[in-house]
């Protein structure tokens, strides 16, 4: 059973120092000042003289990015990643990368590439780059082999590649459905296929090549293959200047499978996947499923619409618009909606804010059966502002109970007073769950808690918070904190390269090239020039090398 690292008796035998440097980590003062335009490209330093790549970068597809890329190559749309292996997460829900596939996930990436194939054989006229009863069966087998080697492995074959599906092509008996069926397969068995290269050629430059600038780009936006637009692009050579990538992606963002890439910014970010999992658990009753699937599709509409729309951090922690069906307008206390199908609504600004309030995050960042200040704080701590707390040195004492008449909060501070190891930590933790204890576990509005009243007021010490009354007001507070648009912004660049991190994850040192072309952004901007200014910066079509990267080494 995964131990929680954000209830607080997880941390009762920290020392202070454990926790002494989260004001400087939190505090915006530390960040560099810089101007503030949405459509400025910023290029960070350039990396030393002699500086050499020293590996290639290479990730084995996600189920959603497999799912995608078989829907785009193929138009094939039965999501056979649904039934495979998990992708491996850590205890928090960020993406642990994987350069090869383990045996269980190869032997599906073989069994899914024969049935997709048996399928696309069935519909070849659409794959076909030629007709048959013109050029020939066998110059237009040829054609299609080539021009699918060059779709499904995103860059030109080799002629080793070529000669390769060339010899299984000729192995097929009989038709040319047959052959194509037999090279559809062997390419999709393919590391070519399933994994994502950024291969080093033997020159080992630092830059990307076309192909590969294509293949970053459609995989942090579409979280999918490149489109035939990218795959030009990368023809004519012209994905090597920040001004060609920034109209690319500024088309791209215009598309509908623009979504497919922001669900993987957002699902572990905000750890959603685990709704999705909660959803999918045999004891889970479907009532309940729908409930989760529900809440997780909020979330993601809400903040596809900020992103699209023009809006910035403000709006995450502000908005009250958002799209509902009936069972989490039920729990919003929202009528008039009803059904499983999603309506745009307005929620009632005095009590709810934007993500905060949302009731995925407060589902999620509580326990099974109650809410826990603490729990709840640290969730909004490390997801706002990318610092998680130390993990625990040894077993976790009983959470206290409240004395007669005595809230949880009380017997928090209570417990707290007389453990000074805690208070560095819970000085900052718990305000974020005393603001939201205001929500049941599910995220539905309470005055009361036990029949006593809640207090749902504060003090936050770090940035110019300072003191509030309620979530309303410490969103409002949050919504001009750098800080808080720093943290976005690292889990935006982590969905670049998967496994990269910025920030006191655990995984990276922080890196300051890319951080360098971040930070002239601000609290104010959009979203979607945070996407404009990731794209544009120098790591983004960069190898990594050495000690110096500008996307870290994994």
């Amino acid at each position: 059973m995964r131990r929680s690292p954000v209830c607080l008796w997880a941390v009762a035998s920290l020392t202070a120092g454990a926790c002494s440097s989260i004001g400087s980590t939190l505090e915006p003062g530390s960040r560099d000042a810089g101007p503030s335009d949405a459509g400025m490209v910023i290029e960070a330093p350039a990396p030393p003289a002699g500086c050499v790549p020293d590996r290639p970068e290479t990730f084995v597809m996600t189920n959603a990015q497999y799912n995608a890329t078989v829907r785009d190559l193929l138009g094939d749309v039965s999501a056979p990643a649904d039934g495979f292996e998990p992708d491996q997460v850590d205890q928090r829900g960020f993406l642990v990368p994987q350069e090869m596939p383990s045996d269980t996930k190869r032997a599906q990436f073989e069994a899914s590439a024969d049935a997709l194939a048996m399928t696309a054989a069935g519909q070849l006229g659409k794959l076909l780059p030629c007709d048959p009863a013109i050029t020939g069966a066998d110059q237009c087998l040829q054609q299609f082999i080539a021009s699918f080697a060059l779709r499904a492995f995103r860059r030109p074959p080799t002629p080793d590649q070529i000669a390769s599906l060339q010899a299984v092509a000729q192995t097929a008996q009989g038709s040319l459905e047959n052959a194509a069926q037999a090279v559809i397969a062997a390419a999709l068995k393919s590391p070519h296929f399933y994994r994502i290269e950024y291969e080093l050629p033997a020159d080992r430059p630092l830059a990307l090549d076309d192909y590969q600038v294509a293949s970053r780009l459609s995989y942090f936006i579409y979280s999918s293959m490149p489109d035939a637009e990218l795959f030009a692009a990368a023809a004519a050579g012209q994905l090597q200047e920040s001004p060609q990538i920034l109209s690319q992606a500024r088309r791209m963002m215009a598309d509908d499978k623009r979504l497919s890439g922001l669900t993987a910014i957002v699902d572990p970010w905000l750890n959603l996947r685990a709704l999705s999992q909660r959803a999918a658990a045999a004891d889970t009753s479907p009532e309940q499923a729908l409930i989760y699937r529900s809440m997780r599709e909020e979330t993601v509409r809400f903040v596809e619409g900020i992103v699209f729309g023009g809006g910035g951090v403000r709006d995450l922690l502000r908005a009250t618009s958002t799209w509902l069906n009936q069972p989490v307008a039920e729990i919003y206390g929202v009528t008039g909606i009803s059904g499983a199908d999603f309506q745009p609504a307005t929620l009632d600004g005095r009590v709810r804010s934007g993500l905060l309030t949302s009731a995925s995050l407060l589902t999620l960042s509580s326990l099974p059966d109650r809410t826990s200040i603490s729990h709840r704080g640290t969730f909004f701590v490390d997801r706002l502002f990318c610092w998680a707390l130390p993990a625990a040195p040894g077993p976790a004492p009983a959470a206290p109970q409240p004395n007669p008449g005595e809230t949880p909060r009380q017997a928090l501070e209570r417990a707290v007073s007389v453990a000074p190891m805690c208070g560095a930590c819970h000085s900052v933790i718990d305000p974020f769950g005393f603001a939201l204890d205001s929500f049941d576990p599910t995220g539905r509005f309470r005055a009361t808690l036990n029949g006593l009243p809640i207090d749902t007021s504060g003090h936050l010490g770090f940035g110019a918070i300072g003191s509030f009354r309620d979530i309303i007001e410490l969103a409002e507070a949050l919504a001009s904190q750098p800080a808080v648009s720093d943290c976005i912004a690292n889990h935006w660049v982590a969905a670049t390269v998967p496994g990269l991190w910025l920030n006191n994850h655990g995984l990276k040192e922080p890196d300051d090239c890319v951080s360098q072309s971040l930070r002239a952004s601000s609290p104010s901007d959009s979203l979607e020039s945070l996407v404009e200014r990731i794209v544009t910066s120098f790591g983004f079509r960069r190898h990594s090398c050495g000690n110096y990267s500008c996307f870290p080494r994994l």
